[in-house]
C-alpha cells in the first residue's frame, strides 16, 4: 500500500468507499432475489408435478369408475351373452357376422367417447368373442393360446373377480406396449358371464402429460413404470423414449434411470437439479403416483438454464447494473483524485527538485492562489525554495571566492615546488658530473704515472737497443770483410781450377799423341778436366753466393746504421714524453685534489636544496589539501541550481603534488592551465542525485 500512487490511493479509496457498500447491496439483493426466483422455480415444477399427478390420477380414476359401471351395463351384459352363443359358430359365420354388424357400432361409439384404443370382450373360457379393432387377438384363447402371457390373458385372470388395471407390457397383436383395463360382467342375478377389457390409449395418457402448459421450451413431464421403461411418451426425444421404443429397446438407450426416478419409484417426493437421460442438467420435480394397483412415478423437468432464467437475466442486469455503478464512481473517484493529485504532484516534483538541488521551482499561480491546506502548502514550498536559493547563492559567491585564492595558493606552491625540484635535479646532476670528473682526472693521473714509468722503461730499453744496433754494425762489418776474404779465396780457386783443366787438356793432347800408351793418361786426364770443370763451376756459385751475401750485408749495414740513427732518435723523444708525463702526472695530482674540495662543496649545497625542496613539497601538499578541500566544497556548491544561474565553468584541475622527497633526473612536468570558475555552468549540475 505504502508503494503505491496517491492518485492510485485516492481512486482505490473512492473506489472502496464507493463500490463495496454497493456491491454488497447488490449482492445481498442479488442473492435474496435469486433464492426467491430459485423458489419460485422450484414451487412452479411443484405445481405442474402436482397438477399432472392430479390429472392423470383422475383420468384412472375415472377409469375404473367406468369399469364399475360397465360391470352392470346392460349393452356389455346382452353383448357378451349373445357372443357367447354365436362365437362356437365361427367368426365367419352368418350369424357372428349379423351379431357383429349389430353390436360394433355402439361398443366403438363407447371406445372413442371415453378414449380406449380398443375393447373386449372374453367369455368364461377365456375366449376373445369380439374387438373393435379386430386384430389377431380376436379369437384367440387368452388360457391355451400364443396370448396367455399377455397383458391381456392377466387382465382376463385378475379382471374375473374386480376390476383391474394391468400394467403396460409388449403386445403382439398392436405391435407396441399396451395397458388394459378389465371388470366382470355379471347378469341381473350376478351371474359371472364373462369379462369385458379395454385397451388403454396411449394418445390419452400423452395429451395429459405432454400438455405444455407451464413448461417453456425444455420442459417434459413423462411417467415411469417400476421397471423404468416409459408410461407415456417424452416430448424432447420422442423418437428413443417412447412407451413403445422403451419397452422394444433397453433402459440404458430408452428407459429413464437417473437420481430423480430413482428417488420417485422408492416412493419420494422432491425436487432437484439433476443430470436427465440426455446429459443435461434439469430442474426434476418428481413424485409417485397410485394408479389403480400400481405405483408409478411422475417426472417434471425442465433445463436448468430455462427454468433458473429469470434468474441469470437478474444477474446479468444486476451485473450491468454494477458494471455502470462502478464506471460512474470511478469517473468521480478520477475527477477527484486529479484535482487533488495534480498538485500534490506538482509538489512533489518540487521537492524532487529541491532534494536534487534545485532552486528553481516556480509553482503555478493556480496552486498558490488555492485557498485549502493544499494551497498553503504550495506556498510554503515555493517560500522554502525561493529562501534556499538565496542561500546557496551568497554560499557559492564565499566558496568560489575562497576556491580561486586557495587555487592560487596551490598553483604558487606547485611552480616553487617546480623550480626547487630543477634546482635540485640540476645540483644533484652537477654533483653527479663533478663525481665524474674527479674519477676521469683521478685516473688520467693513475694513466699518468703509469705512463711515466714506461716512458722511462722505453728509454732504457731504447738505450739498450742502440748499444745492441751497434754491436749488429760492426758484426755486419766483420761478415762483410770476412765475406770479401772468401770471394778473394773463391777467386784464387776458379784460377786454380782453370789452370788445371789447361793442364788437363795438355795432358789429353799428349795422351792423344802417345798413342794407345797414352790412353790411360787421357782417361785420367779427362777425369781431371772433369773435376777442374766442376770446380770451377762450384767456385763460380760461391762467387755468386758471396757476391749476393755482400750486398744483403751492405744493405743490412745501411739499415742498421738508419735504425741506429732512429733509435737515437726515439731515445730522445722518449726521454722528453717521459719528462712531460711526469708533469702531467703531477698537474693532475693537484687537479684531483681540487676536484675533491669542489665535489664536498657540490654534496653540501645539494643537502641544503634537499631539505628546501623538503620545506616546499610539506607547503604544496598543504596547499593541496586547501585546495581540495575548497574544490570539494565548490564541486558539492555546484550541484545545487538557483534562481538566475546563466552559466557555469567546469571544476578547475587540481594541482600535482611534487614526484618525491629526492628530486629525479626525469625532466619536470609542465605547468598545468589556471583553472577557470564552472559553478554557474549548467553542465556543472548534470551529476547531481541527492541533496
Amino acid at each position: 500500500m505504502n508503494k503505491m500512487k496517491l492518485g492510485t490511493k485516492l481512486v482505490a479509496a473512492f473506489l472502496a468507499v464507493g463500490v463495496i457498500p454497493f456491491a454488497v447491496i447488490g449482492l445481498i439483493s442479488l442473492y435474496s432475489a435469486s433464492q426467491a426466483l430459485d423458489e419460485q422455480a422450484f414451487e412452479h415444477m411443484r405445481s405442474v408435478r402436482q397438477l399432472k399427478k392430479i390429472q392423470i390420477e383422475n383420468y384412472f380414476e375415472d377409469k375404473m369408475n367406468l369399469m364399475r359401471d360397465v360391470q352392470k351395463n346392460l349393452r356389455f351384459i346382452q353383448s357378451i351373452e349373445a357372443f357367447t352363443q354365436v362365437f362356437p359358430q365361427g367368426l365367419e359365420s352368418p350369424a357372428y357376422r349379423q351379431l357383429y354388424a349389430q353390436r360394433v357400432g355402439p361398443l366403438k361409439l363407447f371406445m372413442d367417447v371415453f378414449g380406449f384404443y380398443d375393447v373386449f370382450l372374453i367369455d368364461l373360457d377365456g375366449n376373445v368373442v369380439f374387438t373393435v379393432s379386430r386384430e389377431s387377438d380376436l379369437g384367440a384363447n387368452l388360457k391355451t393360446g400364443k396370448l396367455s402371457d399377455s397383458g391381456l390373458a392377466r387382465a382376463f385372470r385378475e379382471g374375473s373377480s374386480r376390476p383391474i388395471l394391468v400394467d403396460f407390457s409388449w403386445y403382439t397383436p398392436s405391435n407396441e406396449a399396451a395397458a388394459f383395463l378389465a371388470t366382470p360382467v355379471n347378469d341381473n342375478n350376478g351371474k359371472f358371464l364373462g369379462v369385458a377389457a379395454f385397451q388403454v390409449s396411449l394418445t390419452a395418457i400423452n395429451k395429459i402429460m405432454q400438455e405444455r402448459t407451464g413448461l417453456g421450451q425444455t420442459g417434459e413431464t413423462y411417467l415411469l413404470g417400476p421397471d423404468k421403461r416409459m408410461r407415456s411418451d417424452s416430448f424432447l426425444d420422442s423418437q428413443n423414449r417412447s412407451v413403445k421404443a422403451s419397452f422394444a429397446g433397453n433402459i440404458k438407450d430408452n428407459g429413464v434411470d437417473t437420481e430423480a426416478s430413482r428417488a420417485a419409484l422408492g416412493g419420494q417426493i422432491g425436487e432437484e437439479l439433476i443430470i436427465d437421460y440426455n446429459g443435461n442438467s434439469v430442474l426434476s420435480a418428481y413424485t409417485p403416483v397410485k394408479i389403480g394397483n400400481l405405483k408409478w412415478a411422475l417426472m417434471a423437468e425442465i433445463n436448468e438454464s430455462e427454468a433458473f432464467a429469470a434468474v441469470y437475466t437478474l444477474e446479468w442486469i444486476m451485473g450491468v447494473v454494477a458494471v455502470i455503478g462502478i464506471i460512474i464512481i470511478t469517473i468521480m473517484a478520477l475527477l477527484v483524485a486529479r484535482s487533488l493529485r495534480r498538485p500534490i504532484a506538482a509538489a512533489v516534483d518540487g521537492l524532487k527538485l529541491v532534494a536534487q538541488g534545485d532552486f528553481t521551482l516556480q509553482l503555478e499561480q493556480a496552486y498558490l492562489k488555492r485557498g485549502d491546506e493544499i494551497g498553503d502548502m504550495m506556498r510554503d514550498l515555493q517560500g522554502t525554495s525561493d529562501n534556499l536559493s538565496t542561500t546557496v547563492q551568497e554560499v557559492m559567491l564565499a566558496t568560489n571566492a575562497v576556491a580561486d585564492s586557495t587555487n592560487e595558493i596551490s598553483q604558487g606552491n606547485q611552480d616553487l615546488s617546480e623550480r626547487t625540484q630543477q634546482q635540485a635535479s640540476a645540483i644533484e646532476e652537477t654533483a653527479s658530473a663533478v663525481e665524474q670528473m674527479t674519477g676521469s682526472v683521478k685516473h688520467n693521473a693513475e694513466n699518468a704515472q703509469n705512463a711515466n714509468v714506461l716512458a722511462s722503461r722505453t728509454s732504457t730499453m731504447a738505450q739498450e737497443g742502440g748499444q745492441v744496433v751497434e754491436e749488429t754494425v760492426t758484426a755486419m762489418e766483420a761478415v762483410t770483410e770476412s765475406s770479401n776474404k772468401i770471394s778473394e779465396i773463391t777467386n784464387l780457386v776458379n784460377e786454380i781450377a782453370f789452370q788445371t783443366n789447361l793442364l788437363a787438356l795438355n795432358a789429353a793432347v799428349e795422351a792423344a799423341r802417345a798413342g794407345e800408351a797414352g790412353r790411360g793418361f787421357a782417361v785420367v786426364a779427362g777425369e781431371v778436366r772433369n773435376l777442374a770443370g766442376r770446380s770451377a763451376s762450384a767456385a763460380k756459385e760461391i762467387q755468386g753466393l758471396i757476391t749476393d751475401t755482400v750486398g744483403k750485408v751492405e744493405q743490412g749495414n745501411e739499415l742498421v746504421a738508419k735504425s741506429g740513427s732512429l733509435l737515437h732518435e726515439i731515445i730522445e723523444n722518449v726521454q722528453n714524453v717521459a719528462g712531460t708525463i711526469g708533469e702531467i702526472s703531477a698537474s693532475s695530482q693537484e687537479q684531483a685534489q681540487g676536484i675533491d674540495e669542489i665535489n664536498k662543496a657540490v654534496a653540501q649545497m645539494d643537502d641544503a636544496v634537499q631539505q628546501n625542496a623538503a620545506l616546499v613539497e610539506e607547503a604544496a601538499s598543504s596547499s593541496e589539501n586547501m585546495a581540495a578541500a575548497a574544490e570539494e566544497l565548490r564541486s558539492q556548491m555546484a550541484q545545487f541550481k538557483v534562481r538566475g544561474q546563466t552559466g557555469g565553468s567546469p571544476k578547475p584541475n587540481k594541482a600535482k603534488s611534487p614526484a618525491a622527497k629526492k628530486p629525479s633526473l626525469e625532466p619536470p612536468a609542465k605547468k598545468q592551465e589556471e583553472p577557470k570558475d564552472d559553478f554557474f555552468d549548467d553542465g556543472g549540475l548534470d551529476g547531481f542525485e541527492q541533496f
